[in-house]
């Protein structure tokens, strides 16, 4: 019988992961804000006019999909920073805590260690640096 195959764990996987999060989230956004603010904006444009031709029509969807699509992709960008940091963050501490320790060990704190998270590159770069710093320490 056949085991069912599991989902990468790596570095890799979980920064691709991320990076399409954030484009979800991005797209996301964007589509809810242009359902959103369309209707205002094309509104507000015809709802003072008193003749409606076609050609009026025609101007006034054109000014009402430029302006919902830049209000749309301003809020679509600022939620896509906002996971990026986030998400950058979480890739980023660990690799700032081990900087952190390998400072202090060369400073001389042989006891240093470093906490270990995750089963990923940066958990077995957690654990390299922790063995390390026991030889270290035992030298």
């Amino acid at each position: 019988m056949k085991r069912p195959q599991r989902l990468p764990r790596g570095l890799g996987a979980k920064l691709f992961a991320s990076h399409f999060l954030v484009a979800l989230l991005g797209a996301l956004t964007m589509l809810m804000a242009t359902f959103l603010i369309t209707p205002v904006f094309f509104g507000s444009l015809v709802g003072g006019t008193e003749e409606v031709t076609p050609d009026s029509v025609m101007g006034f969807f054109e000014r009402t999909l430029l302006y919902s699509l830049l209000v749309a992709g301003l809020a679509a960008t600022v939620t896509a920073a906002v996971a990026s940091l986030l998400v950058s963050r979480r890739v980023v501490e660990p690799l700032r805590q081990v900087l952190a320790a390998t400072r202090r060990i060369a400073s001389g704190r042989y006891g240093e260690r470093v906490s270990v998270r995750d089963a990923d590159e940066l958990g077995k770069l957690s654990e390299s640096f922790n063995a390390m710093a026991r030889a270290l320490e035992e030298a």
